[in-house]
């Protein structure tokens, strides 16, 4: 899998990552193709290309490793990882006692 056909499974395209991260198309499309890798974006630009992808930077270092046989555990991964995220951050502004109640109903699901 490359960086183009994360980027249609996404929902998006390159260009508008690029103009998302203001990494430069050329090197995205350079970086799909095998041209060039992550290591010429810089960090701060790599981090900014997981989260327009919705992914955590170790799962977008991985991309390159990610064969037909893995790709459906390599997508899996991903959309839990961001559902994990987004939990968590509506955990995060809870109050205790709703925090508790979350807890309880989570719990009774887990059940089923």
């Amino acid at each position: 899998m490359n960086l183009k056909e994360l980027a249609k499974l996404r929902g998006t395209n390159l260009k508008r990552i690029s103009e998302q991260t203001q990494i430069p198309a050329s090197t995205l499309y350079a970086i799909s193709q095998g041209e060039t890798t992550f290591d010429n974006v810089g960090v701060s630009r790599f981090l900014k290309l997981a989260d327009a992808l919705g992914m955590t930077a170790e799962q977008l270092h991985a991309l390159p490793t990610v064969t037909p046989e893995t790709v459906d555990s390599y997508i899996e991964a991903i959309d839990v990882s961001r559902g994990d995220s987004e939990l968590m951050d509506v955990y995060g502004t809870l109050d205790p006692e709703q925090r508790a109640a979350l807890l309880t109903m989570a719990r009774a699901l887990s059940r089923k």
